[in-house]
């Protein structure tokens, strides 16, 4: 009897088996959120638990509208199938040409399985301008390149900055000891440009040395890019005065010396040309006796 049951239950592990394989009614789609260059192509896909045999993109959080592009067993279409932007692939990927501005939005996604079930998934699509130069810019300095500041003065001011940029790209100055030195001023602006609706940024940094030699002090200016349009999303600039001698005096530098040396020269010039008008008038006088 027990021998009899063996291909039954054979029989069920099969049929098991085969369900659990089949395609679930659970199965869901998912879409991550893209981001794009202005002016550049990109091919979007989803993933999903199962195998989409139908495919319907819509602009917008709804598809309760005629899709911008479609594939099922009728052939490719949509309302913007064969224009000059959106393309749709065989294997039901979207294609973005030629991104502009208004092509961000949200768009969704709607997929349909063998089994007659679907699933829907709304994502976003950004637009994103690259600035000129592709870096942060720190006043004073080298774009995209880390820089050195040898300062005189007992105050000054760093500028750090990026223009022409999508999505707008929020600035901070990131600061080491903060020994001789304090900050008096700390201002962040943002422009907006309506013609390529990109965004300036930048922030102002503004300092008293505090200490009369031996301040070096780095400063790390930071951009949130969360889209990697930068090379780099931060910029380092070194600030420092005179180094100090051992009674805590300003060491000479460079240029201290030099400035020396050449008013000694004009000194030693002086003394020599004094020397030479006042021997000139003593010949003069003895000759006249």
């Amino acid at each position: 009897m027990d021998h009899m049951h063996i291909p039954i239950v054979a029989v069920v592990l099969v049929w098991l088996l085969l369900l659990h394989t089949a395609t679930p009614s659970f199965a869901e789609i998912s879409c991550p959120n893209f981001y794009m260059e202005k002016g550049h192509t990109k091919t979007i896909s989803c993933t999903s638990d199962a195998a989409v045999v139908d495919f319907y993109w819509y602009k917008g959080v709804t598809s309760q509208q005629s899709p911008i592009l479609n594939l099922d067993s009728r052939g490719r279409g949509g309302t913007e199938y064969g224009g000059e932007h959106f393309q749709i692939n065989l294997n039901g990927s979207m294609i973005i040409t030629n991104a502009k501005v208004e092509h961000e939005s949200y768009y969704t996604f709607l997929g349909y399985f063998k089994d007659g079930n679907f699933s829907i998934s709304t994502f976003l699509v950004n637009i994103t301008v690259t600035p000129n130069p592709p870096c942060l810019v720190i006043s004073g300095c080298k774009p995209c390149e880390a820089c050195n500041l040898s300062v005189s003065r007992k105050s000054g001011s760093l500028v750090c900055s990026v223009s022409g940029s999508r999505p707008s790209l929020p600035l901070n100055w990131i600061t080491t000891s903060h020994v001789g030195i304090s900050f008096i001023k700390y201002q962040q602006n943002e422009e907006t440009d309506a013609t390529t609706d990109t965004w300036s940024t930048s922030v102002l940094l503004e300092y008293e040395i505090t200490k009369p030699c031996g301040v070096k002090e780095e400063f790390h200016c930071e951009a949130e890019d969360n889209f990697h349009i930068l090379q780099s999303n931060a910029a380092l600039v070194e600030i420092k005065n005179d180094l100090c001698r051992d009674d805590g005096f300003a060491s000479p530098t460079g240029r201290n010396i030099a400035v020396i040396c050449a008013v000694l020269l004009i000194l030693f010039v002086v003394i020599i040309v004094s020397y030479l008008i006042t021997r000139r008038y003593a010949r003069s006088g003895q000759k006249g006796t």
